[in-house]
């Protein structure tokens, strides 16, 4: 579905990643790990044709749907909670204002023969792509995200940041794309609707591309690991626990490679110095320059920092009053939180 092919990326003649050939096909799940900022947000919108790259080539099958949530999302948007979920949908909509319509019209003509085969043909139309199941399904995953049902016809302008995140989520699983990128879809979740959404992505047929710090939540979801690690990105078969007893093995052979290369350039620099200045070994030391200078030199592997050492000084009783709150309010466009807090 997707092709990867040669793909490298920097900034300011820093890369971030080079050289990656990869190749997602369907029913792969990938979570796509490493530290920050190493690109992982930067390669899913490379993805979607929202960042450029330096060389390579991205081929997308024209015949695949994506739907993608980015880490930040601003909709700018009228419409109800429900309305928007279903936003993918229009055209269904239309069908059944005109149906609803043409039943008006029958109220004042039944016998109208053009008018019984227009909702004959739209009334077919609109079960053949689903139109019946469609505000069903949305209020299922609304529900499933945490709304209530009495939430439904509010409108979005009445929602925070991270609720409205909720629905763009909601209409992207509604609409059933070949294939999901999410970029840390559970920082606006709360635990319920985490593991709700980790129960529907793991029964989806689908392919996913996703980014998450969470690992249980990727032990469930994913079946392949995407990391991108020292200016490469490499491709794990498994879940993440099964990454990590990969990584150590991969780890600990990129260590032994670094060593070993970097030997060979001591032994070699060493070797140059020596013999720089002697006729007799000008061919041998050209020959090493030139080596040195077509090598591909492996990169040094992060260096582990996994103690944190913590001095808590010991301080004197706090004061009796840490916080004091008088006549606090807050509120969200018409949606009052709350007011004359006093605390």
């Amino acid at each position: 579905m997707i092709i990867i092919d040669n793909l490298s990326k920097s900034y300011n003649d820093n890369y971030l990643f080079s050289d990656v050939n990869i190749s997602i096909k369907r029913g792969m799940k990938i979570g796509l790990v490493g530290a920050n900022g190493t690109g992982k947000t930067t390669l899913l919108r490379i993805l979607m044709g929202h960042e450029d790259f330096d060389s390579g080539n991205v081929q997308i099958d024209k015949k695949i749907s994506i739907g993608y949530l980015p880490q930040e999302l601003k909709i700018v948007s009228n419409s109800t909670i429900l309305e928007e979920a279903q936003k993918s949908f229009s055209h269904l909509k239309k069908i059944e204002q005109e149906l609803n319509d043409l039943n008006t019209e029958l109220k004042t003509d039944s016998n109208n023969e053009r008018t019984l085969k227009r909702i004959g043909v739209l009334q077919h139309k609109f079960e053949v792509l689903g139109g019946w199941s469609i505000e069903t399904n949305a209020k299922k995953i609304l529900d499933g995200l945490g709304f209530k049902k009495n939430q439904f016809n509010e409108k979005i302008t009445t929602l925070s940041g991270g609720w409205i995140m909720r629905v763009a989520l909601a209409s992207i699983l509604l609409q059933d794309p070949d294939i999901i990128i999410l970029d840390e879809p559970t920082n606006h979740l709360d635990l319920d609707s985490t593991i709700w959404l980790e129960n529907f992505l793991s029964k989806w047929n689908g392919s996913l591309v996703l980014i998450s710090h969470d690992r249980t939540f990727l032990d469930k979801v994913i079946n392949y690991i995407l990391e991108i690690e020292l200016k490469k990105i490499f491709l794990f078969k498994g879940n993440y626990s099964d990454y990590t007893d990969q990584k150590s093995a991969r780890i600990e052979q990129h260590k032994s490679s670094y060593k070993n290369q970097q030997k060979q350039i001591r032994e070699t620099e060493k070797f140059i110095e020596r013999f720089r200045y002697k006729s007799t070994k000008a061919s041998q030391v050209q020959s090493r320059i030139k080596t040195l200078e077509k090598l591909e030199k492996i990169e040094e592997p992060a260096k582990e920092n996994r103690s944190l050492n913590l001095l808590i000084p010991t301080k004197t009783r706090s004061p009796l009053k840490l916080i004091s709150c008088e006549s606090v309010k807050k509120i969200y466009g018409q949606n009052v939180v709350f007011e004359t807090l006093n605390l």
